[in-house]
């Protein structure tokens, strides 16, 4: 079966490359099947969100290619490539335009991706709202009235809002509370069951990793160092720089 997304031999070099630097991701490998849950793993630096960013066309690439559906991605990507990879950010705050209220700015996504039109429109947004949890009095705030929760779910909805097949989460739960972390995370895993997503999970937290992933990639240094299914790598890990993450988790 052709992988829903596949990286080969991807490198990105920040800025220049000079002779012996060392790339911020150096020929990584990367298969992932349609509806499959893929946490990716590794200390800051280690080149995991460079990796979600090359993949979603933030950052060019060096050398190497990427496949959607088993077709290249050019440098440019059509607007069919643009939608069926979206990224929920870790910071909803500097993701989401601050003078823009939640729905208007569902709207103008749904409008430009022509995914409605007319009374359409509206009604498409106000789905997604519900679709998230979040209530409908959110449709007209602005990111700064909601709470942390609730901007990430507005970042979730913006994602959602252009019907994309793969999510990639970028530390989409770091920056809040345990309590909301967890709501936040069994949202991902009702979405990805009932809209058959395909989702990679960003994470230097082990433990929500192990909760929400089939397979856990292990990054260090910009290298794909351990791609495993997730309990067997929690199991008996091949690594030692795995098992030194491992030995890092609290545990109570």
């Amino acid at each position: 079966m052709t992988p829903i997304l596949e990286a080969s031999s991807l490198t990105v070099h920040y800025g220049r490359a000079r002779r012996g630097a060392r790339p911020a991701l150096d020929a990584v490998d990367l298969a992932v099947a349609a509806g499959e849950s893929v946490g990716i793993v590794g200390e800051s630096g280690s080149g995991k969100s460079t990796l979600a960013k090359a993949l979603i066309g933030l950052v060019p690439v060096s050398s190497g290619e990427i496949l959607l559906d088993g077709t290249p991605v050019a440098r440019r990507r059509t607007r069919q490539q643009v939608r069926g990879l979206q990224m929920v950010f870790q910071d909803p705050s500097a993701s989401l335009n601050p003078r823009l209220a939640v729905g208007p700015m569902l709207e103008e996504l749904i409008r430009f991706h022509r995914l409605a039109a007319g009374a359409g429109v509206k009604a498409r947004a106000r789905q997604l709202l519900d679709r998230v949890g979040l209530p409908a009095s959110a449709y007209h705030a602005l990111p700064r009235r909601l709470s942390g929760g609730q901007r990430q779910r507005v970042g979730i909805a913006r994602a959602l809002a252009v019907d994309p097949a793969i999510l990639i989460a970028d530390e989409s739960t770091a920056a809040l509370d345990v309590s909301v972390q967890a709501a936040i995370l069994n949202l991902l895993m009702e979405l990805k069951r009932d809209l058959g997503l395909t989702l990679l999970f960003i994470s230097h937290d082990l433990a929500v990793v192990r909760h929400i992933s089939e397979r856990v990639v292990v990054m260090k240094n910009g290298v794909l160092i351990e791609d495993r299914p997730a309990e067997e790598l929690f199991a008996a890990p091949e690594q030692e720089y795995t098992r030194q993450l491992l030995a890092a988790v609290p545990r109570l």
